[in-house]
C-alpha cells in the first residue's frame, strides 16, 4: 500500500495537533527519517547537497550551512551532511555548533578520522586546546588502521605536536 503525503495544509492544522504529532513520530520511527517519511528521493537529496557545495565554494557560508542543516535534519544518518554542516559552521566561527556536528559525523562512521581531526580545529579556535589534544589523539588512532588515511595521521600529528610546545 503506498502511503499517502501529507498536504502542508494538514501539516499546518492544528485542530488535531497532538494525534498528528503522535502520527508524525510513529512514522518516523517505523521510516528512520524525515527524508523517507515525507518521500524525498535520493537523487533531490543529492542535488539539493551539490547546491550546498556550491554555496560553500561561493563562500557563501550561510547558505551552505541552512542547505546542510536541513539536509541533516531529512537525514540525520548521512554523514557527509553533517562532516559540510561542520565546515560550514567553522567558516561561520560557530565553532561549538561545528564541534556537535563533527560529534554526530563521529558516530556515523567510527572509522572515519576525519570529524575527529576538523572538531580539533574549533576546540583550538575556543581555546580548548585539551580537547583539541584528545580529538587528534583519537584522529591518529583511528587513522593508523587505514592506509588511506596516511596523510590526515600526518597531518594530525604535525598539528598535535604544534599545541604541545
Amino acid at each position: 500500500m503506498e502511503k499517502r503525503k501529507t498536504t502542508v495544509e494538514e501539516f499546518f492544522d492544528t485542530e488535531n495537533f497532538e494525534q498528528k504529532g503522535r502520527e508524525y513520530m510513529e512514522s518516523l520511527e517505523k521510516d528512520g527519517s524525515f527524508q523517507k517519511m515525507m518521500g524525498i528521493s535520493e537523487e533531490a537529496m543529492e542535488s539539493k547537497f551539490k547546491y550546498g557545495q556550491v554555496c560553500y565554494r561561493k563562500q557563501d557560508f550561510e547558505s551552505a550551512k541552512e542547505v546542510f542543516a536541513y539536509l541533516s535534519m531529512l537525514n540525520p544518518y548521512v554523514q557527509k551532511f553533517w562532516m559540510s554542516l561542520g565546515s560550514a559552521q567553522i567558516r561561520l566561527e560557530a565553532f561549538e555548533d561545528a564541534i556537535t556536528s563533527y560529534t554526530v559525523a563521529s558516530t556515523l562512521n567510527e572509522k572515519d578520522p576525519r570529524p575527529h581531526y576538523c572538531s580539533a580545529f574549533a576546540y583550538v579556535s575556543l581555546g580548548q586546546s585539551d580537547e583539541a589534544e584528545q580529538s587528534l589523539k583519537m584522529a591518529i588512532e583511528i587513522a593508523k588502521r587505514d592506509d588511506a588515511h596516511r596523510e590526515l595521521e600526518r597531518q594530525a600529528e604535525k598539528m598535535l605536536s604544534k599545541l604541545k610546545k
